[in-house]
């Protein structure tokens, strides 16, 4: 296998690659270059060179199982070692939190949640719903404060904060709005901020279906919602 070329590639205002057997080839403009595997790596260097992961050096979110546990144990929302329970069966089954992100439960290792809670149930089950921390809090109710507190940007990000604590701590899904639920949420403060409390929320549920967070036929807001000034 030949050794990675050194000289800059070319550049263009666009970028084909056609998977080979062998490596890859790639139009860059109207050059093609062919490159070996050991090329395709240097090529990605080359291109991530002085590239920094968005929000100022932390990586993107990585997805689902394994790596989105370990999305709130890097940022401390889980820590590694920490126990989760689960009932089922009327017994009470316990998975421990490894840094990576995967859990130990019952002497196995299992690569996401939902594969842990299905091992201890013998059926398929939710491990985001099915496991709770120490203070009862559910996994997919701690991704949910993660989503609010380290994804989403806002002016009123505060806001959002406290609407997703609320409908966590009410069991309500915290990525749309209905009238009762944003009614209770608005009672504890002045009448004034609520125009300001609704637009939060209706952004913050915007860019969770954006993120598909929720599902796309799921109403954004059930029934629509007006607030005076």
């Amino acid at each position: 296998m030949s050794a990675p070329r050194t000289s800059a590639y070319p550049t263009a205002d666009y970028i084909v690659v056609e998977r080979l057997p062998a490596g890859a080839s790639i139009l860059v403009g109207e050059q093609r270059v062919h490159l070996c595997d050991d090329e395709i790596d240097a090529l990605v260097d080359q291109l991530t060179a002085g590239r920094t992961p968005p929000r100022g050096g932390r990586r993107p979110r990585r997805g689902t199982g394994a790596a989105a546990v370990a999305d709130l144990v890097d940022d401390g929302f889980l820590n590694p070692g920490e126990v989760l329970t689960m009932r089922t069966g009327g017994r009470t089954h316990t998975a421990e939190v490894l840094v990576d992100g995967r859990l130990a439960v019952a002497g196995h290792i299992k690569e996401s949640p939902t594969e842990a809670a299905s091992f201890v149930a013998l059926a398929r089950r939710s491990g985001w719903r099915a496991w709770t921390n120490a203070a009862g809090e559910t996994l997919e109710a701690i991704r949910w404060r993660w989503r609010a507190s380290e994804l989403f940007e806002s002016d009123d990000k505060e806001l959002v904060e406290e609407w997703v604590g609320f409908c966590v701590r009410r069991r309500l899904s915290p990525g749309t709005v209905n009238q009762l639920q944003f009614e209770a949420f608005a009672s504890h403060m002045d009448s004034a901020r609520e125009p300001q409390a609704l637009a939060a929320i209706v952004e913050w549920a915007v860019w969770c279906r954006q993120r598909k967070f929720v599902r796309e036929e799921q109403p954004l807001l059930r029934p629509p919602i007006s607030v005076s000034a």
